[in-house]
């Protein structure tokens, strides 16, 4: 086998690996398919293949939308834990009032809403933050979290400051 002989096989083998083998023995690889029809014919099919698979069409990227279902549920999970927050603050803040003569709040009055939010609302604001953290994103919930504790800190501080 002469020298030509061998470098024809080698750029036989080499062809598909023509991006990775160093500058100098690219050169070489150049020059012998310059000349050798047959490995011009393997170095055009490996191009085409490389140029057809290598690099995929790229179209342009279609935003999914969400699930229209999805998100109409989840809004009205939303809405409904709050609107749960609300029923309890209200049933707490109106059967106080019905143990207060008409719509005067005294320091009694206070103090039995006080109790109300530590045995109603501090458990169902328990459930309803875990059920937030579990179901919802985490501003959802951190937002959920604070008002729970703005409620259940600053209620009676403020109910206090506005009636009496």
């Amino acid at each position: 086998m002469n020298d030509q002989e061998k470098i024809h096989h080698l750029c036989k083998e080499l062809i598909p690996l023509m991006d990775d083998v160093d500058h100098f023995t690219k050169d070489i690889l150049m020059d012998h398919i310059q000349e050798c029809r047959t490995c011009q014919q393997s170095y055009a099919k490996i191009n085409e293949f490389s140029e057809n698979f290598s690099s995929p069409k790229v179209q342009e990227e279609v935003e999914i939308p969400p699930l229209k279902k999805l998100a109409q549920f989840n809004t009205g999970l939303k809405i409904l834990l709050i609107g749960i927050r609300v029923v309890i603050l209200f049933y707490l803040i109106f059967s106080s009032l019905k143990f207060s003569d008409g719509m005067s709040l005294s320091e009694t009055t206070i103090q039995h809403l006080e109790a109300g939010i530590f045995l109603f609302y501090f458990p169902a604001a328990i459930f309803l933050t875990v059920f937030s953290f579990i179901f919802f994103n985490k501003k959802w919930s951190f937002f959920s979290l604070c008002l729970d504790i703005l409620v259940i800190t600053m209620t009676t501080v403020f109910l206090r400051w506005l009636f009496i």
